[in-house]
């Protein structure tokens, strides 16, 4: 299995099970945190587009990726501006 689709199940399982650990019982503001749930769901869709061989499979997985980086990018620099 090549890397990225071994970090794609990895990251897709982790994600929202880290937030859902992280969050606890507060899930009041659900669009502070559904980005990983949509995001781990992507990964884990993409992989396995992959490891069954489907055409589509290598550029779904490079598109989620983008949506992780895309989600992670938005959630870095908001949390700056928040400190500053």
């Amino acid at each position: 299995m090549r890397f990225e689709v071994g970090a794609a199940y990895t990251m897709g399982i982790g994600l929202p099970l880290l937030e859902a650990i992280r969050r606890k019982t507060d899930f009041e503001n659900f669009h502070s945190y559904i980005d990983d749930f949509i995001a781990g769901g992507l990964l884990l869709y993409a992989a396995h587009a992959v490891t069954r061989g489907k055409r589509s499979g290598p550029v779904l997985l490079a598109v989620a990726w983008a949506v992780l980086c895309g989600g992670l990018y938005g959630s870095f620099f908001w949390q700056l501006e928040r400190l500053a």
